[in-house]
């Protein structure tokens, strides 16, 4: 009660209208008006503070970090690590939130569970429900797009042990089927009652579209997130770790094509 009644709701007002024109003019200058303005307040409202995971925010402030994440929805949703991850280079990035976006990808670094992010956090609760195979994929893109746009490099050194220990878990197995297929190196998933990819419909016990195997997306995060991780390993002078993982992806590079490119279509017609 105190915090509403420190400030009259004019200069509340008038502060709300400053904190606005603050974030578009550091967002993009393609950004600062007209409709790209209108885009980058609309995309404020969705990067949040969670305030029911009391401990992490306790755990950030104690590192001199801050806690930040990705609502995936009013009304219906919480934040969800799919959504977050695809989402944070058009809400942090090109609006000139750089600063936060680091937050977030430390934020989720902490919460990386048998080398899986968090499909979502249920609301009310503070653990995280791991059943996805793409959002932790995706956390590598995210990383590289964070790394083109501010060069934080420090970041970087620290995220590379999860990063690392996330493709050697997808290596040898993790929850949900999520595994390296040993023959050809691509990477499978499926469990009864799941949906692990970005198809998640589900009507009570019903999973619509289960996709169990090595779906196509999914394979092309997993040849994304070698070959980033070969070149992190590289400029942080792990030259051995990142021959490993680059013959991984060679692999994997060798086996997409043969499994999913079709060459009677490699051609184009006008």
């Amino acid at each position: 009660m105190g915090s509403l009644l420190a400030i009259e709701p004019d200069g509340a007002w008038n502060a709300e209208l400053e904190r606005r024109q603050r974030l578009v003019a550091q967002a993009d200058p393609r950004a600062r008006s007209g409709f790209g303005a209108e885009l980058v307040i609309a995309a404020d409202q969705f990067i949040i503070s969670p305030t029911t995971r009391v401990a992490d925010a306790a755990r950030a402030h104690a590192a001199g970090d801050e806690i930040r994440s990705v609502i995936a929805g009013y009304h219906w949703f919480t934040d969800w690590g799919r959504d977050t991850m695809i989402s944070l280079d058009g809400l942090t990035l090109a609006t000139g939130r750089v600063v936060e976006a680091g937050y977030i990808l430390r934020t989720f670094s902490h919460y990386v569970r048998d080398g899986l992010i968090p499909n979502l956090f249920p609301e009310g609760e503070r653990t995280g429900a791991y059943h996805t195979a793409d959002a932790t994929l995706w956390y590598f893109e995210a990383v590289n797009r964070y790394l083109k746009a501010g060069g934080d490099r420090l970041t970087l050194e620290l995220l590379l042990p999860t990063l690392t220990d996330i493709i050697a878990n997808h290596l040898r197995g993790t929850h949900f089927g999520i595994r390296v297929d040993p023959a050809d190196g691509l990477l499978r998933q499926g469990a009864d009652g799941y949906q692990l990819t970005w198809m998640d419909a589900k009507v009570g016990d019903w999973v619509v579209t289960p996709r169990r195997g090595k779906a196509v997306e999914i394979n092309a995060l997993w040849y994304n997130a070698l070959r980033l991780l070969a070149g992190w390993l590289s400029e942080q002078d792990q030259p051995k770790p990142a021959t490993e993982i680059k013959e991984h992806a060679d692999r994997a590079y060798k086996s997409f094509n043969a499994r999913f490119w079709i060459p009677e279509r490699d051609t184009c017609t006008t």
